[in-house]
């Protein structure tokens, strides 16, 4: 979810293009005809401009991921924060803003580089990977992140199932790395 149509087509072109070359579809992007007949089930990824939410009401999903979030606070229509939070379901829910709720006693000359050295924001870096569903698989990617954790701590992994997800923390640990399935 997006609060503008022109955030939610540039997500789409990303998304779109290498390297997820991802079949996306933008809810709200003004082509009402096409939205009036769509039911999008051909897509992997669903963009919705806030203010469209009302056309997925009813719907789950895998993963729901709420952009610019701190718009949603707030707002005296609470129907559209409503269907967004509550209407609208997932799986995996998560909630992204660079906006503080309290800028009274922010320090604006406190960098990127001090918060992450400090540990209050992570440097994290999005490395996909679309591997075939085998046990030999897991183990490779629990392999590849045992090799390089220090350069990639912390590292929060996906998989598309729960037994690879509980494979693979199970296998990190009995190499003696810290990982935990959250689920």
């Amino acid at each position: 979810f997006v609060p503008w149509r022109d955030l939610a087509r540039q997500t789409a072109e990303e998304l779109s293009g290498p390297p997820f070359n991802f079949n996306v579809e933008v809810v709200g992007d003004g082509e009402y005809a096409k939205e009036e007949r769509a039911d999008y089930t051909g897509s992997k990824v669903l963009v919705c401009v806030y203010n469209s939410a009302c056309q997925l009401v009813g719907r789950r999903f895998r993963l729901k991921l709420v952009d610019e979030a701190h718009h949603l606070e707030g707002v005296t229509d609470q129907s559209r924060a409503s269907d967004i939070r509550d209407q609208v379901t997932a799986d995996l829910e998560g909630d992204f803003s660079a906006t503080f709720r309290d800028q009274e006693n922010l320090d604006f000359t406190y960098g990127l580089d001090d918060a992450i050295r400090d540990g209050f924001v992570s440097d994290f870096i999005v490395t996909a990977a679309w591997l075939p569903d085998v046990p030999v698989r897991v183990k490779a990617v629990a392999a590849l992140l045992r090799c390089y954790r220090y350069d990639w701590s912390p590292a929060l992994v996906l998989f598309n199932r729960t037994s690879c997800a509980v494979a693979c923390s199970k296998y990190l640990r009995k190499q003696g790395v810290r990982a935990r399935f959250i689920g």
